[in-house]
């Protein structure tokens, strides 16, 4: 299906929502059924990572069988008119003795390239160029070789400008973790995909972080909103080595102050909410030795 994506959403006369056309496909494309009878559908259109679709199948309705219930299963696509296509990755069955429903998650169809892996992996690269050059290697020329079936959309001047090139060394990874976790950290880039037309776009985080005059209150259109703490990677302690760090050959132990190779931050957990004032005062006292 070749359906833009100009307009996720499109608008009756009455400016009331109208119900995209919604499909159930083979893996290759090929359409298998209308999903017009689907209910409780949900889209969480994300930027910047994955989108998901869910909704519920029903068996039968009027006592007639939908035909696509059984082929409601992971694996299989579902396009969305003018939105995009996802993948199913998990449809669990459930029945209260008279019908039998389905609840399925379908995940943005870039969910595919987390089933793919980069092996040892290594070597310098530059992003991106539209120019030809032979002197380094293209990452993304690199990458769509096991992904064929996806190509280069929109790509900014900026990273296309770009001649600086930067070392990976990928021991296990999954193609999606690798792109959007390691290669936009390092490059600062953003990666978009298009599922409909299987395109990845980069844009540099300037272009894809702009400001905007849109200003979301409760007093328009916000309704709720929901605060995850995000404290995986919260430490007090770390060390720090490099090169041979089995060994201890290099580390910083000659220029850290305490003589050892680890570094200790507390101002996370410096406060009387964790702390006692005498443990806080003490903590105190020894940064301000450490650090003269």
């Amino acid at each position: 299906m070749t359906t833009s994506l100009s307009s996720a959403f499109s608008f009756d006369k009455y400016n009331q929502v109208e119900v995209p056309s919604i499909y159930l496909a083979n893996p290759d494309g090929s359409i298998l059924y209308n999903l017009g009878t689907i209910y409780d559908r949900k889209f969480e259109l994300r930027y910047n990572t994955l989108s998901t679709f869910t909704f519920t199948a029903p068996s039968s309705v009027d006592g007639i069988n939908t035909d696509y219930f059984d082929y409601l299963e992971y694996r299989r696509l579902v396009y969305v008119d003018n939105i995009g296509v996802f993948m199913i990755t998990d449809a669990p069955s459930k029945s209260d003795g008279l019908l039998k429903t389905k609840d399925v998650t379908c995940k943005s169809l870039e969910v595919t390239l987390s089933y793919k892996k980069l092996s040892l992996f290594k070597g310098h690269y530059k992003l991106y160029t539209s120019q030809e050059t032979h002197d380094i290697p293209i990452l993304m020329k690199e990458i769509l070789d096991y992904i064929p079936d996806w190509t280069i959309g929109e790509v900014s001047e900026r990273i296309d400008n770009s001649y600086s090139s930067r070392y990976f060394d990928v021991t296990d990874k999954t193609i999606y973790d690798f792109l959007v976790n390691e290669v936009s950290q390092t490059y600062q880039c953003v990666f978009v995909f298009d599922s409909i037309n299987k395109k990845i776009s980069i844009y540099s985080i300037e272009e894809a972080s702009g400001q905007s005059d849109i200003f979301i209150s409760f007093d328009n259109l916000m309704e709720s909103f929901d605060v995850k703490e995000s404290n995986e990677e919260l430490a007090t302690a770390l060390a720090v080595y490099g090169g041979d760090s089995k060994n201890g050959v290099l580390g910083i132990s000659t220029v850290n102050p305490i003589g050892t190779n680890t570094i200790y931050n507390f101002s996370y957990y410096k406060k009387p909410s964790w702390m006692s004032q005498s443990l806080i005062d003490a903590i105190d006292k020894w940064e301000t030795v450490i650090s003269k």
